[in-house]
């Protein structure tokens, strides 16, 4: 979150934010939002809730030690920044005995987040997740990341991009590995198509995946309720601007704050607004 205060009034504008807790990051900042009299919030998923995180990783970790006892691999396609971070310190905590690996600008994204752990939710369980990874550095750490049960994360997220194209191409194949997805998925990109089809395509392979395929809601934004309890936690003469979400997200949060007799704007692209203070 970003605050600017000066002796008169105080906006915070959100960014993608959430009101719990994660392995990576702790919660946003509830007394930023108890004292804005502008609040720019994100309204990304109104429309519903994400499962409780400690479910999510339960079943994520016990999916995952299915497929690996069983002789297979765990691709997990990840954003570089953020998700791949949260995924190996998720892998850490819970004390998967595997080898993991990390690959592509998530290595890099490491290296920059060390350097600002005291930032983290955690510090000491961040560095317990980089001294338990080995990063992919040439080709033949890559060879050897294949070439016996593990864990590899790596970007894109999506599957569009970076060395997770490699990856998947190489693990499809076989039924006894899987490709776990944690990050959310644009429609139209290899990722959604794999989701929604089970038919994996690039510009090198195309064909129906047969690995297991499944994806866990690892996402860092609030859900509908963390939404709703952002605007309890403003005060009732605070603006609200709503923004970063499809028209039927964005109108649900408007109603609710409305209803909870704040001032709400919904702005279109590109539109200016002007609110007295």
């Amino acid at each position: 979150m970003i605050v600017l205060e000066t002796p008169s009034f105080t906006i915070v504008y959100t960014g993608d934010y959430a009101l719990h807790d994660t392995c990576l990051l702790r919660k946003g900042d509830s007394g930023a939002i108890a004292k804005a009299d502008v609040l720019i919030m994100e309204t990304t998923y109104a429309e519903f809730d994400h499962p409780p995180r400690d479910v999510v990783e339960k079943e994520f970790v016990s999916s995952l030690e299915e497929v690996l006892s069983a002789g297979g691999i765990v691709l997990i396609p990840a954003f570089a920044v953020g998700r791949a971070q949260e995924i190996l310190c998720v892998l850490a905590k819970h004390g998967v005995s595997y080898p993991v690996y990390v690959d592509g600008m998530a290595r890099r994204a490491n290296e920059l987040i060390a350097e600002s752990s005291d930032l983290l939710r955690d510090p000491r369980l961040f560095e317990k997740a980089l001294d338990m990874a080995q990063s992919i550095e040439d080709w033949d750490d890559r060879k050897r990341a294949l070439s016996s049960p593990g864990v590899i994360v790596s970007p894109a997220g999506m599957l569009k991009g970076g060395p997770s194209e490699y990856y998947m191409e190489k693990l499809m194949d076989d039924p006894r590995n899987a490709v776990f997805l944690v990050s959310f998925a644009i429609p139209e990109t290899p990722a959604r198509q794999v989701i929604e089809t089970g038919v994996y395509s690039s510009a090198t392979k195309k064909g129906i995946v047969k690995a297991r395929v499944e994806w866990f809601d690892f996402s860092a934004h609030c859900g509908r309720s963390e939404l709703e309890e952002t605007i309890r936690l403003t005060k009732r003469s605070a603006s609200i601007v709503l923004m970063h979400g499809e028209e039927g997200a964005e109108q649900a949060v408007y109603r609710y704050a409305t209803e909870s007799g704040r001032r709400a704007y919904a702005p279109s692209a590109g539109e200016w607004l002007e609110i007295e203070l």
